[in-house]
């Protein structure tokens, strides 16, 4: 396959980037590059000037003007030596400072522009899931941000070097050759760094392999699925998948870089090698003459091997910069891809009073096929226990998606209070809803975090986590735990403790009404007691609608009875309401709903009697 060519305007957007980040370090930087480079000519004269002053010293003694210049040269070499060596420490520790300052800064506007979006649509779209891996390789692989700013230095002091060396052969000897070496070993150079940047360009269209390859990875290195790997022995298998990932990502790269280098590499040494030859030849043929002294022959030899050397080779700190300074363009796309307008909508406090109401709903998720809703309608009375009951697939778990603006209708709307909810200010809108979903996130931080990421504001109102924790009976957990509050809840780390399943479900339940602490009106229950037997979830939600009473409150269940207690049921089927009442008011309907609860009631009695 024959890439296109890559823009090679990366590098000076990562610099301006650079700037803009931090303009007092950016200048510093190019002043310290500067002086470097500075002190390196005058290294450069001076180790001339010594080696042109000892035949006159030998000749004259040290005690002749030959002599001094060869000690004061030696003095002044010696010295820029000293000071150069003392200026390393302070030129790396700020090119550290700069690439960790870099970094976050990047990494932060990376998490910024895929957690701005209101809703989550966009971490569903497989273009912006391939820009998410460019971001991510930039961000977290071997070649980051951090790296590149060490490559930008490496840079500033190659194009100053260069400079400083054609001056010196210029001033010297000749400004013919000094012209002529330069524009030669630029042409040469600029040839290669194609090969190079056409490389990384076909980084870009792996994304996808590499995206896959990526997840073969995880499943053999997180936790959380490492119990299946081996009980079902997918270790080859995983490991095999990740191989043929990767080199089917990684192979158009490697053959592109082979074809350059070969149709390239040679005459580009051909031509290197031929001038560097015929500019020593002359160079020497004129120092044998008398043409030009030994001060100039040293300064002028040193420069034309520096001026090589800086021209002509692609070291590893420039590919650093080639591939680390495309985090820059990767996140500006990212931020673009989800860049929204900014949230603005009615104020949402002490929402709702009325009801929440669906009127008309039509909704498919993105890229997948068939409608969920077909005309939804339903009411939620603020202050009141509402029920969802339906089959798996029914479309129950779509309903809080939309209610907590994580997607848009695609025909229709939802309105609080009468007002389109689309309107409202989603922030403050989300701030009225708790949910615990059925896949709640058991997070790897402190209890204190996991209950007070229900209102983040208050984490360290101790006394509020202790009373969201009393009423979901979590009290006795959170005293048991090493560090109270403090304890990790993960056994990744040396102090940490894991939970049980009915732990993390006290624990989720706590955050939510921990929401409530913090004035949230809404509290959803959405299948988080999934894996329970039907007595456990039963008890579970009963003990939710005590602790709920007088707010509105929206329990989620497949389990028709589970959910007798709720002061109105909807019952869902194929993302309709098919039914709808009071628990009694269904049963004598003798419906859908009055069906399936005698079902499900029969095959619990049943497993009662076995048990």
């Amino acid at each position: 396959m024959r890439l296109p060519k890559l823009k090679s305007d990366a590098r000076l957007e990562f610099a301006l980037a650079l700037l803009r980040m931090s303009p007092p370090f950016a200048v510093l930087l190019v002043l310290l590059a500067a002086l470097s480079i500075a002190l390196g000519m005058g290294f450069t004269v001076a180790s001339g000037v010594v080696v042109g002053s000892v035949p006159g010293a030998l000749r004259s003694g040290l005690a002749s003007a030959a002599g001094a210049r060869l000690i004061g040269s030696l003095v002044a070499l010696l010295a820029l030596f000293w000071v150069m060596q003392a200026m390393e420490p302070l030129h790396d520790e700020l090119i550290g400072a700069l690439g960790r300052r870099m970094g976050g800064t990047l990494r932060g506007r990376a998490m910024r522009a895929s957690l701005g979006p209101v809703g989550t649509r966009h971490l569903e779209d497989p273009a912006l899931q391939n820009l998410v891996t460019r971001v991510r390789s930039a961000i977290t692989g071997p070649y980051t941000a951090d790296l590149a700013v060490l490559g930008l230095d490496n840079l500033l002091l190659k194009v100053f070097q260069s400079a400083a060396s054609t001056a010196l052969i210029w001033v010297y000897y000749r400004w013919w050759l000094a012209l002529g070496l330069v524009l030669l070993l630029v042409a040469v150079r600029t040839r290669i760094r194609r090969q190079v940047l056409e490389a990384a360009e076909a980084m870009t269209y792996s994304a996808p392999s590499l995206r896959r390859a990526e997840y073969y990875l995880d499943l053999a290195l997180v936790p959380t699925v490492a119990k299946e790997t081996r009980v079902f022995g997918l270790a080859e298998w995983l490991v095999e998948r990740f191989r043929t990932s990767w080199l089917g990502s990684m192979r158009s790269v490697w053959e592109e870089r082979h074809r350059k280098t070969r149709s390239s590499a040679p005459w580009a040494l051909a031509v290197v090698l031929a001038s560097v030859l015929a500019s020593l030849a002359l160079v020497g043929r004129d120092a044998a003459s008398g043409v030009i002294g030994l001060t100039a022959l040293t300064v002028t030899l040193q420069s034309v091997a520096t001026l090589v050397r800086y021209l002509f080779s692609i070291n590893l700190p420039e590919l650093w910069l080639d591939y680390g300074s495309a985090v820059v363009p990767a996140v500006r796309d990212l931020e673009a891809a989800t860049r929204e307008p900014a949230p603005l909508g009615t104020s949402t406090e002490g929402m709702p009073r009325g009801s929440i109401r669906f009127e008309d709903v039509y909704f498919r998720y993105p890229h997948g096929g068939t409608k969920v809703y077909r005309g939804l309608d339903l009411e939620i009375p603020a202050g009141r226990s509402v029920a969802i009951v339906g089959a798996n697939g029914a479309g129950k778990t779509t309903l809080v998606k939309l209610l907590t603006r994580m997607y848009e209708p695609d025909r229709g709307r939802i309105t609080v209070d009468g007002v389109d909810l689309g309107s409202l200010d989603p922030r403050g809108w989300r701030r009225q809803v708790a949910v615990i979903f059925q896949d709640f996130v058991r997070y790897e931080l402190t209890a204190r975090e996991n209950v007070g990421f229900g209102a983040i504001e208050r984490v360290s109102d101790e006394r509020a986590l202790g009373r969201a924790a009393e009423r979901a009976g979590a009290s006795e957990l959170i005293r048991s735990l090493p560090r109270r509050w403090d304890t990790p809840l993960s056994r990744r780390y040396s102090d940490g403790v894991d939970l049980s399943g009915g732990q993390w479900q006290r624990v989720a339940l706590a955050r939510a009404l921990f929401a409530v602490e913090a004035g949230a009106r809404v509290l959803v229950l959405d299948e988080p007691t999934a894996s329970l037997d039907v007595r456990a979830e039963a008890e579970m939600f009963e003990r939710f609608l005590e602790l709920t009473k007088g707010l509105t409150t929206v329990l989620i269940s497949h389990r028709f009875s589970t959910v007798r207690r709720a002061e109105l049921i909807y019952v869902f089927e194929s993302g309709r309401v098919v039914e709808s009442g009071g628990h009694e008011e269904l049963l004598e309907a003798n419906g859908l709903y009055a069906r399936l609860f005698r079902l499900q009631a029969a095959r619990f009695l049943e497993d009662v009697g076995d048990g």
